[in-house]
């Protein structure tokens, strides 16, 4: 195999539904039992305003990541405005605090989840053998067929995904009951705000389907159209299935926090809908490894191709024009914790690694704005120049505030690990130094 270029085969219909399929996850079958019990009938103003905060920090990923469109998304924008120590840093991050903690776990959950109907999977070797055979399958799409392949996996997957879901809020809108959605008091500003800064890990997703951003057609038109594409129709998702839920159930909905989406199509449909459901969770957990599958190599392979991991993993297969080697070690990664582990102690890490990358990636937003960089093919800027990434900055700040000491010292692990094995490499040349100040007179 040798190292040529990545083949440009994704488009914006291909990059909203790898983002879809990470941002709505298995939370979004058990969620809105959460939120009912913080606010009751008012459930819905705290995805309003996660999703708002969210888009603040899509619009400074969207604009960088055309401004900059090397494989890697956030890994190679932050390498262009800040070097090679901050590009490692937040690749670190994504890759070890997001994308293999989440496909380790979400695969874990959907053997759980099918194991309450086939109890042979819950534990020994059908449970090895059926993760196996999902990552090992996965693994062999996106090879053997490239990105090609494996967005049209992801969108087929998305539309399977979507489908119960769609059910359900088309069934609440008919179902629901008008004294279960109406208000008899305002919620309180410190309880909806408090949720809302939850919710905002709900949205969470786009740092990482940006990773393959080197195998977008037009990069500059399709990362905004695809982005926000997704990102609105995941909201509207958010916002129907909570006011389904609470339409139907009402006050019963706080107490249903096994299944309550599964409980509110059984209220308004019967055994049918419970079943449509449970299902559309297992195929949840489905899409968004098939997802991670696409994307997640990528950033490995970014990693590489700068010289921080052994080149081979920056290896192209000569046929298939995929990260061939880089998809095989995620996914051997991901298969091994999800056979293995107790996250506990990982995840503590997640929520911090998430925050810490949107701090970066929007202050390189203003690096990349004072510099001028990619001027030439930018198509999305952020209206108000640094205004919204000043915002956003602000918002992630106030959401750092919320971490717990564990999060804070899982950062600060992550943090010295990335410090070490950065100086391990310190005589990789940096391949972002020729961009990283196009204008030289600018010190």
């Amino acid at each position: 195999m040798a190292r040529i270029e990545l083949g440009k085969t994704i488009g914006a219909s291909g990059l909203a539904a790898a983002v879809i399929n990470t941002i709505i996850g298995s939370s979004v079958f058990v969620f809105p039992a959460t939120v009912a019990a913080a606010l009751g009938a008012a459930g819905m103003l705290p995805y309003l305003i996660a999703a708002g905060l969210m888009g603040l920090i899509a619009l400074c990923f969207a604009e960088s990541t055309s401004r900059v469109t090397g494989t890697g998304g956030a890994y190679a924008f932050v390498g262009n405005a800040f070097g090679p120590f901050a590009a490692w840093l937040v690749g670190l991050l994504i890759y070890c605090g997001i994308q293999l903690i989440a496909s380790a776990v979400v695969g874990s959950v959907f053997v759980r989840s099918l194991s309450s109907v086939a109890p042979a999977f819950a534990d020994g070797p059908a449970r090895v053998g059926l993760l196996l055979a999902i990552y090992a399958g996965f693994a062999w799409i996106n090879i053997r067929g490239g990105a090609r392949l494996g967005v049209r996996v992801v969108e087929g997957v998305t539309l399977a995904k979507l489908a119960p879901l769609v059910f359900l809020v088309l069934v609440g809108l008919v179902a629901f009951r008008p004294e279960f959605v109406r208000w008899d008091a305002a919620p309180a500003l410190g309880d909806v705000g408090r949720m809302a800064m939850r919710l905002i890990y709900l949205f969470a997703g786009i740092e990482a389907v940006l990773a393959v951003s080197g195998e977008l057609r037009d990069p500059a038109r399709t990362i905004p159209r695809g982005v926000f594409a997704g990102l609105a129709i995941c909201t509207a998702i958010y916002l129907g299935v909570q006011f389904a839920a609470q339409g139907i159930l009402g006050p019963q909905l706080p107490e249903a926090t096994t299944a309550p989406l599964a409980d509110a199509a059984a209220r308004a449909v019967g055994p049918f809908g419970r079943g449509l459901l449970l299902a559309g969770a297992m195929i949840s957990t489905l899409g968004f490894l098939s997802a991670d599958m696409l994307a997640s190599p990528r950033m490995l392979f970014a990693m590489a191709e700068a010289g921080r991991l052994p080149g081979v993993v920056a290896t192209v297969h000569s046929r298939f024009q995929s990260p061939a080697v880089a998809i095989s070690i995620h996914a051997t990664l991901a298969c091994t914790l999800a056979i293995i582990g107790d996250f506990d102690t990982l995840t503590a890490l997640a929520s911090s690694a998430i925050l810490s990358i949107y701090l970066v990636a929007c202050a390189a937003t203003l690096v990349l704005q004072r510099r001028r960089t990619g001027d030439e093919r930018v198509q999305l800027r952020i209206p108000g120049g640094p205004l919204i990434p000043v915002l956003a900055i602000a918002v992630v700040v106030g959401l750092m505030a919320t971490l717990t000491r564990r999060e804070v010292l899982a950062l600060a692990i992550a943090v010295a690990v990335a410090a070490v094995s950065y100086r391990l490499t310190r005589n990789v040349p940096n391949r972002f130094a020729d961009q990283s100040n196009p204008n030289p007179s600018e010190q």
